[in-house]
């Protein structure tokens, strides 16, 4: 792709400067409004530790890298992890959509930040999709042990996705 007069040159920056055209010119392809979403969604999600009830998904071909901020890849722990404290602390990847969709879910308890790396809800149809929405709004979550009785506890994580097919996630009117 050709570079914009605004866009800065990748190579000469460092730090927090590389991350954010990383975000900005890579994942949201250059364009402000979906910027400006994605900043004020990743600035929700970090200071108000709530779900924000909406899920972003970074499409893209393999390699460009999409889990180089939300994710875990080849190189280690990306940003958000980072700061989340990996999987040991309170970020969560996966997958296999299953995994957070099934009833023996107590892994997913206490995590703020849930990946979805190619866990592509719509490729079996309407049922994982309508679960995985269902997942990203509610509030309460019943957590299920094996061998132990439910529980239901406030449920925080926001979602994200990092996918190379683009139609992972059936998208309605109004979505």
């Amino acid at each position: 792709p050709t570079r914009s007069k605004w866009e800065p040159d990748w190579r000469k920056l460092e730090g927090w400067r590389f991350v954010l055209w990383h975000l900005h010119f890579i994942l949201c392809g250059g364009h402000p409004k979906a910027y400006e979403y994605a900043m004020q969604w990743f600035a929700y999600c970090i200071q108000k530790r709530q779900k924000p009830a909406t899920i972003v998904v970074f499409y893209g071909s393999q390699g460009v890298g999409k889990s180089a901020i939300v994710s875990i890849n080849k190189s280690g722990d990306g940003i958000l992890p980072r700061v989340l404290g990996g999987i040991d602390g309170y970020f969560q990847t996966c997958s296999n959509i299953e995994h957070v969709l099934e009833d023996l879910n107590a892994d997913s308890l206490n995590k703020l930040f849930c990946c979805l790396e190619e866990a592509t809800p719509y490729k079996k149809g309407h049922r994982n999709n309508d679960q995985l929405g269902v997942l990203i709004a509610n509030q309460v979550m019943c957590v299920e042990s094996k061998s132990l009785d439910p529980l239901y506890v406030n449920d925080h994580p926001a979602f994200c996705s990092c996918t190379n097919n683009r139609d992972a996630f059936k998208v309605a009117d109004g979505d």
